[in-house]
C-alpha cells in the first residue's frame, strides 16, 4: 500500500514530493526526531496498515471518513505521508527542518492539527536492548473481581464476601511464594465451599481475573523479531497463572525467561528491585552482552515499581505504561522500533 501521494503543485519549483512505500516512509521518518511517530498498525487491526500517534501518547488512525498525515520538509524535500488520498500539502509550504500533522475530515475539509514543528536527526541508539515488562495492566488487563463471575459460572454459587476477604489476605503471600498453588486452595476450600477435586477447576476459574491486550501481545511478538532484543516478563503474579498463560493462552514464547514474585531469588516489587535485576541479568545473558551495552528499559503500570528500578540502578529507562501508543512513541524516541 502507498503511503503518500504526489502533490507538487502549490509548493516550491525545487521541492519535491515523493511516492514512498510503507516500509520507505517509516525508514525516512524513524531517522527524525518529530513530536508524532508512524508505525505499522498491530494485526489484528485489518481495516488499516499504519497508526499515527502524538508526543502526549493520542492515536490517530483513519477510520469512519476521518483522515490524518504527516508532511515534512527534510533536506529541501517536501514528504507527505498519508494512506488518506485526500490529504494535501500545508499551505503555506513547510520551512526547512519542519513538519505537521494533518487532518481531513469526512466533509473533506483538512486542517493542520499540530505544528509546524522543528525537527531534529533523531539518537538512534544501536546495540542490544532488553525489554523488561510488567504483565498485569501492560500485556493484560487485570481485575480480581472477575473471579467472582468465573467462580460462580465454575461452581454455580456466588462468591462470599468472607471468601473475598480470605482471598484478599492470602493472596500477596501466595505472589511471594509463601503458599504453593494447593495450599493457596486448601487455605480457601471452606470459604469457597469446595472440595479437594475441585482443585483443577479452581484453578482455571482463578485465572479469569485476567484479559490479553491483543495489541501488546502482537507488539511483543514483533519485538522477538528485532535483531538484538531480549523479552523478560518481570510480574508480581502467581504459579497458577503463569502456568495458565503459558499453556492455556500460550505464551511460552513470552514467558520462558521470565522473572516472577514467587521466584525463592527474589522479593516482590513491592520490596526491592531484586526481581528487575535478575530480569537484567536474564536478558543480557540471551543477548550474549553486558549491562553496559545493552539498552535496559523497564516498563511497569506501577510508578513506584519503576522508581524502585531506578533507584537500585537495574535499568537505563522506565515507562510508566499508559497504553500501547505512549509506550511504542517512548521507544520511538530511542529509535527503538519493531
Amino acid at each position: 500500500m502507498e503511503l503518500n501521494q504526489s502533490h507538487p503543485k502549490g509548493n516550491r519549483a525545487d521541492s519535491i514530493f515523493l511516492v514512498t512505500l510503507l516500509a520507505d516512509a517509516l525508514s525516512l521518518l524513524h531517522t527524525w526526531q518529530l513530536p508524532y511517530e508512524i508505525f505499522p498498525a498491530p494485526s489484528e487491526v485489518e481495516v488499516i496498515s499504519s497508526i499515527i500517534v502524538s508526543e502526549d501518547g493520542t492515536l490517530f488512525q483513519n477510520q469512519q471518513g476521518w483522515g490524518f498525515g504527516i508532511a515534512a520538509c527534510i533536506e529541501g524535500k517536501h514528504h507527505l505521508f498519508s494512506e488518506d488520498s485526500r490529504i494535501r500539502p500545508p499551505s503555506p509550504p513547510l520551512q526547512e527542518a519542519t513538519a505537521c500533522l494533518l487532518r481531513v475530515s469526512p466533509t473533506g475539509k483538512q486542517v493542520v492539527l499540530q505544528g509546524p514543528d522543528a525537527i531534529v536527526a533523531k539518537n538512534i541508539h544501536e546495540g542490544p536492548v532488553a525489554l523488561l515488562m510488567d504483565f498485569g495492566r501492560v500485556i493484560c488487563h487485570f481485575d480480581y473481581t472477575w473471579f467472582a463471575d468465573a467462580y460462580r459460572a465454575a461452581f454455580g454459587v456466588e462468591l462470599t464476601e468472607e471468601a473475598k476477604r480470605k482471598i484478599n489476605f492470602l493472596r500477596p503471600s501466595f505472589e511471594a511464594g509463601d503458599l504453593t498453588s494447593k495450599e493457596f486452595f486448601d487455605s480457601l476450600r471452606d470459604e469457597l465451599r469446595l472440595i479437594p477435586p475441585d482443585f483443577q477447576a479452581f484453578q482455571q476459574a482463578w485465572c479469569g481475573f485476567l484479559r490479553l491486550d491483543p495489541h501488546m501481545v502482537t507488539l511483543l511478538r514483533k519485538a522477538l523479531t528485532r535483531p538484538q532484543t531480549a523479552i523478560v516478563i518481570v510480574s508480581n503474579i502467581d504459579p497458577i497463572v503463569v502456568d495458565y498463560a503459558r499453556k492455556v493462552l500460550q505464551l511460552e514464547d513470552l514467558f520462558q525467561e521470565g522473572v516472577f514474585s514467587y521466584l525463592p531469588e527474589v522479593s516482590p516489587k513491592t520490596e526491592d528491585a531484586s526481581m528487575w535485576k535478575l530480569a537484567r541479568s536474564r536478558a543480557c545473558k540471551q543477548l550474549k552482552s553486558t549491562t553496559d551495552r545493552c539498552w535496559v528499559i523497564a516498563t511497569d503500570d506501577t510508578v513506584g515499581h519503576l522508581e524502585r528500578a531506578h533507584q537500585e540502578e537495574a535499568c537505563h529507562q522506565q515507562i510508566p505504561f499508559r497504553g500501547f501508543g505512549p509506550w511504542l512513541y517512548t521507544l520511538a524516541q530511542k529509535g527503538i522500533y519493531f
